[in-house]
């Protein structure tokens, strides 16, 4: 069994597993693969009321408006090799504070 991934913005989103179960040749050029497959979705990350963004724009969290205001602490930073994460540019209180009057933040 073979398997393959597939991404969107650097995240995995779903794995792919198939199997060639037999080939069959048509004419002296044309080959029929017969194969097996099934997949296995993992969750794909959608824009909500306040999003945490990678350098590139890749969203890494996304939390509603009331999630966000109940958070004790801010969500980990991005991890690159070779690279190191400063932090995020909002503190929490500030973030907290913005989204309660505005509804909606992008952090990144």
């Amino acid at each position: 069994m073979a398997g393959a991934g597939v991404t969107i913005n650097g995240k995995l989103t779903s794995t792919i597993q198939y199997e060639v179960l037999t080939l069959k040749q048509v004419s002296t050029n044309i080959w029929l693969s017969y194969t097996n497959v099934s997949s296995e979705s993992s969750e794909v990350l959608e824009n909500k009321d306040v999003n945490f963004r990678d350098y590139d724009g890749t969203l890494l969290y996304s939390y509603s408006k009331s999630d966000f205001l109940g958070l004790a602490a801010m969500p980990p930073n991005p991890e690159h090799e070779g690279l190191m994460a400063q932090g995020w540019n909002w503190t929490l209180a500030d973030a907290q504070s913005y989204v309660n009057a505005c509804d909606k933040l992008d952090i990144g």
